[in-house]
Formats: structure tokens, sequence, C-alpha cells
């Protein structure tokens, strides 16, 4: 249900992934939410938090140039030299790891959020923090499954629900944009680890976010063999990935079809 929590308010959406910031953005203008920014990393950020008001700010915690966390402390330290109201700060994660929200609410962030974002979550988040009427945290859903569809139809509905008529236009945009960051790594022999490491958590980011949950699963199993600096693994691994665009791509356009009839 759409809600008036935010009329008359301003949000800042922080996330270096489009896709990402697009989900986020839409979500909050469901929500009432009638003046939304974006900014792609934590210092696009603090500049735009130093020029104008926000009452709510949703900031990714890893993002090149300034991360979430560096970004938060920054603000929190010129909204205190300022004399400024602490502004709504809700950290979004593609990660669950033991500490992550101990380090989210020491970095001055008021609650946490792990992506997929989801509807719900956001509106009770928002609400709670709003109306500071209960302290509980929402609790962290892991699924686990051996047998990994390329779609996950829930959040597929989801997002076809929440976009409506928008919904080729956003899948579309997201196959263009993870086509080209596959390819990017690809070509570039000579692209650093560390470059490589940021667009397969990019792709795997987004690929939660839309619902592509085996292209989550794979891009997941490779960053983490980066991660440990399993380096041999890329190319081979890129092609598995490749392969499931390919399938999701067919996928979308069939059900994307269906729709239109």
């Amino acid at each position: 249900m759409e809600s008036e929590q935010g009329a008359e308010r301003y949000a800042l959406v922080v996330d270096d992934n489009r896709i990402n910031r697009r989900v986020a953005t839409t979500m909050l203008e469901r929500l009432g939410w009638a003046h939304v920014a974006e900014a792609e990393n934590g210092l696009q950020a603090l500049d735009l938090l130093k020029s104008s008001a926000f009452d709510l700010v949703l900031m990714d915690c890893e993002m090149p140039v300034m991360d979430g966390f560096a970004s938060v402390r920054q603000i929190r330290l010129w909204e205190e030299e300022n004399s400024k109201p602490a502004c709504l700060i809700i950290a979004l994660t593609a990660r669950v790891q033991e500490g992550d929200r101990e380090r989210c609410i020491n970095a001055g962030m008021n609650d946490y959020l792990t992506k997929p974002l989801q509807f719900v979550e956001l509106e009770a988040a928002i609400k709670r923090r709003v109306n500071e009427d209960a302290t509980a945290h929402l609790s962290l859903e892991q699924v686990n499954s051996a047998d990994i569809p390329v779609i996950d139809d829930s959040r597929y509905e989801k997002m076809c629900a929440l976009l409506r008529e928008g919904v080729q236009e956003f899948y579309h945009d997201y196959l263009t944009a993870t086509k080209t960051k596959l390819d990017e790594i690809r070509s570039r022999s000579d692209m650093p680890l560390e470059t490589s490491a940021r667009l397969i958590h990019s792709i795997r980011g987004s690929a939660a976010n839309v619902g592509a949950a085996k292209l989550h699963d794979l891009a997941e199993q490779l960053e983490q063999r980066l991660e440990a600096g399993e380096t041999g693994v890329l190319l081979q691994q890129l092609s598995s990935l490749q392969e499931t665009v390919h399938q999701l791509e067919g996928q979308l356009h069939k059900r994307l079809g269906q729709r239109r009839h």
C-alpha cells in the first residue's frame, strides 16, 4: 500500500549501480516520497548533503571513490560542526556477515537493510525510525537452494508490480548494462583484479534486485573466489555468466511478451 509518510520530504539514494538506484527510487516514490535525488558514490552524497537538506538517505556500503561507511562518518561530522539536524540514514548492503550491522551503526547509520531491497521492509524501516515507535530490527532471510532457477518468480512479480508499464524498459536496460560489464571484463586482459571484482560485485547486486537468481549465485561464487586470490577462474567463469545472461534474456523475453497479451 502506498504511503504518505514521505510527502514533502526529500530523500537521497546512494549506490554505484544504476539499476539498484532505480529500484530504490521507484520504491520511495511509491511510498509517497515526491522528491528523490541520486548519487553514485559516497563523495557525491556528501557534496549533495552539504548543499541540500535531506530527510532520508539510503546508503550503499560498498562503492568506489568513497564507500558508505566513510561517507556517513563525514556526513555526521559535518552535521555536528554546522549544527545541522541528523538526517535518517539507512544502510544497504548485499552481504550478510557477522558484525556488519554493528559496523553500520558505529559509522553513524540509523538502520540496516540487506539487498535485494524489499518494498515492505523498506517501508517498515522508515516508519520505525521516523515514528520512533519500535526498536526491533529486521530479520535477515537467507534462502538456500541446490537447484537455483534462472529467474526468482517472487522477485520478478514484485518488480512487475512495482514498475508497472515501465517493467519492459527496465529489464531491457538491466540486460544491456549487465552485458556491457561482462564484455568489458572479457575485452580487457590488462584489467586490474580489483576492477574486475568490483564489476562482478555490481553484477551480483543488481541481479539480486531484479530477480536474476542464477546469475546472482554465479556472480557471488566468482566474487568470493576472486577475493580469495583465485585469478585463474575469471575467464572460465565469465563464460558461465554470459551463458546465464543469455538464458535470462530468453526467459524475460517470453515472460514480458506474455504480459503484453
